[in-house]
């Protein structure tokens, strides 16, 4: 009998120890593409398909891709380069199917989310995207268990992300310049308004003044009434700033801000193209695209 007792304990011993050194040795699977079918032929509908069944042969709910995370930023940058060959419906639908899985977990949700944030919405992102970014923003917002301090940032973006987007009356606000003077966005009474938000430090920033001031479009609105040009500095009435706004035009409004603005300012230099009722014509464009706009009034 003891014999058999000592035999039981030794076979679970092993078993254990067996189980253990496979999960130890359990790897994360590379990421394999989904098949498209060879009925479907049209350049179009095969871009389709792949982007909305991407993920189809991932493992998106296995935590082990926690610690294999480069697995995933690889699939991710592989399934974004995609969106440019499908609809725009198709992307936001394939972003819910995604996220729909992802949100099985927090840590496994976190991951992509910051993954889409690197991705769309940090200031040297690749795919800059607002659009495709705020699904990921609004499912960690409705997760449970994120804390605090990670919550406000992302209450934060999503204010930003949902405001002040073309089409949209611009969001109010009051200025102030160098020499104390206050004023308005509401106030300002021309058929277009450009604001120009920058820094003095920033070398972007100036090379964009130079531009706007010598570009003839712009000038000609300018002189005409039509146009005023709001340039923006977005951190407070500091003092060096208020020393270095004396170099800007003086047929500009020059002129600081509040640093709680709900204007997309991840990276400087900014520009937002108003028309007289201060509605968004373009956000973030090139200086061209605010000429061409312009050249068509």
């Amino acid at each position: 009998m003891k014999h058999i007792v000592m035999y039981t304990i030794l076979l679970v011993m092993c078993t254990l120890f067996a189980v253990k050194s496979v999960a130890a040795e359990r790897v994360a699977e590379p990421f394999v593409y989904p098949a498209i079918p060879d009925t479907i032929t049209d350049p179009s509908s095969r871009a389709d398909f792949l982007v909305m069944n991407f993920w189809n042969n991932f493992k998106i709910e296995d935590k082990i891709y926690l610690n294999s995370p480069g697995i995933v930023e690889q699939a991710f940058t592989d399934y974004i380069n995609l969106f440019g060959l499908v609809p725009r419906e198709t992307v936001l639908t394939s972003i819910e199917k995604l996220l729909i899985r992802a949100d099985i977990d927090k840590h496994i949700l976190q991951l992509y989310v910051r993954l889409a944030e690197k991705y769309f919405f940090s200031p040297d992102a690749p795919y800059s995207s607002g659009e495709a970014y705020l699904p990921f923003v609004e499912k960690i917002l409705a997760a449970k268990g994120v804390d605090k301090e990670e919550r406000a940032r992302y209450r934060l973006q999503q204010k930003i992300l949902t405001s002040n987007n073309p089409g949209m009356v611009a969001d109010d606000f009051e200025y102030v310049t160098p020499e104390g003077k206050k004023g308005k966005l509401k106030k300002l009474n021309t058929d277009f308004i450009l604001l120009f938000f920058s820094d003095p430090d920033c070398a972007d920033c100036s090379l964009m003044k130079v531009r706007l001031d010598v570009s003839p479009g712009v000038q000609k609105m300018i002189e005409s009434g039509k146009l005023t040009v709001v340039s923006l500095y977005p951190y407070g009435n500091k003092e060096p700033w208020i020393t270095k706004a004396k170099g800007y035009p003086e047929n500009w409004i020059n002129a600081s801000i509040k640093e709680d603005t709900s204007f997309d300012l991840k990276r400087l230099p900014v520009l937002y193209l108003l028309d007289g009722s201060k509605k968004i014509i373009l956000k973030h464009p090139k200086l061209e695209e605010v000429e061409n706009a312009l050249l068509q009034e």
